[in-house]
C-alpha cells in the first residue's frame, strides 16, 4: 500500500519533504530521520519530558524483576501490577478481541479495522523468529493472569529499534502503558543493548504523547502519513531517546 508524507521538524514550518513510500517506512524514515533535532527540540517546554532520562535508569519503581528460564524467548519482565512475557501464536485470539474496538485500533498506523484473522495470526507466528534474529521483542502484557495488550520494540537495525503498545480500553487512563513500556524501554536499552529509541503517535492520540514523555523521549518533529486503520492521512508526532 502507498501513500505519501509531509514532514516537518517542531518548530520548522517552511521545511518539508514529499515523497511517495510504504505505509510503514514513511513513519519509521519519518522519526529515523527527525531523531538528530531532539536536543534543540528540548528547549520547547510542552515536549519537555516529566522526568529527566537519567531519573528514569537509576529509579524506575515500574521494572522490579526480569526473569529467565533458559536461552531464547524464555524471559519474563514483572513490573508491580503487570507481567510482560514474549508474545506467542496462542494470543492471537486475544489480540483480535482488543484490536476489535475501534477506539484501540484507530489510534495504530499499520493494523487493520476490522482486524483480519488469519493476517493476525501470521504476525503473531512471525515473533518467535524475529525475536530469535534480533529484529523484534514483542511482549504480551497481562494483568492478573490475563493478556490486555502488546508492547514492543521493533524495526531494530544498527541499534535503534521503534517502541509500540497498545492495550484494550478498559485499561486506559490507570497509568498501565507507561508501567509495561518502562519496563519494555529498559530491557531494550540495558538487555538487548539498542541506543536509542523511537516512537510516536497520533497527534489525536495526545495521552500516548505524555506516556513518552513521562518516559524520557522527546518530541523530533511532525509529519503526515496513511494510517491503515483509518485509510486516511493522519498528523504523527515523532520522538526519540538516546540511551542514558
Amino acid at each position: 500500500m502507498k501513500g505519501s508524507q509531509v514532514v516537518r521538524p517542531l518548530g520548522s514550518p517552511a521545511l518539508e519533504w514529499l515523497a511517495p513510500v510504504s505505509t510503514a517506512a514513511v513513519i519509521l524514515g519519518l522519526c529515523r530521520s527527525l531523531a538528530p533535532l531532539a536536543p534543540a527540540l528540548d528547549r520547547d517546554a510542552r515536549d519537555k519530558p516529566q522526568h529527566d532520562a537519567g531519573d528514569f535508569v537509576s529509579a524506575s519503581p515500574h521494572y522490579l524483576r526480569m526473569t529467565t528460564q533458559g536461552p531464547g524467548r524464555h524471559i519474563h519482565l514483572e513490573t508491580a501490577r503487570l507481567t510482560l512475557r514474549p508474545t506467542e501464536p496462542a494470543d492471537v485470539d486475544r489480540a483480535f478481541e482488543i484490536q476489535s474496538d475501534w477506539a484501540v485500533t484507530r489510534m495504530l498506523r499499520m493494523a487493520a479495522f476490522p482486524p483480519n484473522p488469519g493476517e493476525l495470526r501470521s504476525w503473531f507466528c512471525e515473533h518467535p523468529d524475529e525475536w530469535l534474529a534480533g529484529r523484534a521483542y514483542r511482549f504480551a502484557v497481562e494483568s492478573a493472569g490475563r493478556m490486555i495488550g502488546v508492547c514492543d520494540v521493533d524495526e531494530i537495525i544498527d541499534g535503534e529499534g521503534d517502541l509500540g503498545y497498545w492495550l484494550e480500553s478498559a485499561a486506559w487512563g490507570k497509568g498501565v502503558a507507561s508501567e509495561a513500556a518502562q519496563a519494555v524501554v529498559r530491557f531494550a536499552f540495558e538487555q538487548a543493548g539498542l541506543r536509542r529509541l523511537l516512537s510516536g503517535h497520533a497527534a489525536d492520540n495526545p495521552a500516548s504523547g505524555a506516556v513518552l514523555r513521562r518516559l524520557g523521549f522527546k518530541a523530533t518533529g511532525e509529519g503526515t502519513a496513511l494510517y491503515r486503520s483509518r485509510g486516511a492521512p493522519v498528523m504523527h508526532i515523532c520522538y526519540a531517546f538516546e540511551r542514558p
